[in-house]
Formats: C-alpha cells, structure tokens, sequence
C-alpha cells in the first residue's frame, strides 16, 4: 500500500508553486482532483484540460484509465476558475495523505502543482480544502 502511495506521489511532479503568476483567472493545461487509498489502493477522479474536455479516471494507484464523460460548458470552465481563483489552492504545498487521501493537481505551461491531504485529519485547512474538493466535485458531476 505505502508503495504503490509513494509511486503515485513520485509520478506526479511537484515542480511549481505559481501555477497563474499574473494572471486575472487561473489558465491550466490540465486539472486534476482524485481520492484514493485505503486497503485496495484504488483511486478515481477527475481530469479536465483546458479545452473543457472532462475525463472519469481510476486505476489501481494512480488515475491511469481515462473516459471522455462530456465537454463542459464555457460557464462550467468560468466557473472552476472562478473556485480555483477564490480558493489559491496553489500556496498550499501539502504532502500529506492518510490512508485515503483527496488530491488536486494543475498543470501550466509543462509545470504541475500537487497538494495530497487526508481528508479525515482535523484542521482548518483540510476542513477549506475538503469544501473546495466537494465544490468541485459537484460542479464536475453535474
């Protein structure tokens, strides 16, 4: 289990804590959100690129088996950036994941950005980001 958590944490690189320098709305290549762990390793998320095409992922590990679920709207799009832009997620540099754990990840310009939480520890910051995370969530479920 602690290996196959090591590997997704390895595989995904942690380059960057500036993802939008500048800019008036957070501009991705790509945005991910996971959750995973637990006795059977089996994560499942989401991933969005910047064309608004969203993928459903899961796999053992890692996010590895994508499908197309439907392109969201240009209002869906404004929407996450509005959540991203509100929340600066992107300062937080976590790196800490329970036995299950929640993941958001951006990608920009070749960089991406990931902080890993347990979702059950208690703070304030897991408490914003588990709301952030469930906001996010919904919207990609829609």
């Amino acid at each position: 289990m602690k290996f196959l958590l090591l590997t997704l944490i390895f595989s995904i690189s942690l380059v960057t804590n500036e993802v939008w320098a500048g800019k008036s709305e957070p501009e991705f290549e790509k945005f991910e959100i996971a959750s995973g762990g637990g006795f059977t390793g089996f994560v499942q998320g989401y991933k969005v690129k910047s064309n608004g095409n969203l993928y459903r992922c899961e796999g053992i590990g890692n996010c590895s088996k994508d499908s197309l679920v439907k392109k969201l709207s240009k209002r869906e799009m404004n929407k996450l950036k509005k959540i991203l832009k509100k929340a600066n997620l992107f300062k937080y540099k976590l790196q800490e994941p329970g036995n299950t754990w929640h993941s958001m990840s951006m990608t920009n310009r070749g960089t991406t950005h990931t902080i890993i939480w347990n979702p059950y520890s208690s703070s304030k910051t897991v408490e914003f980001l588990n709301k952030v995370y469930t906001e996010i969530n919904s919207l990609f479920n829609k």
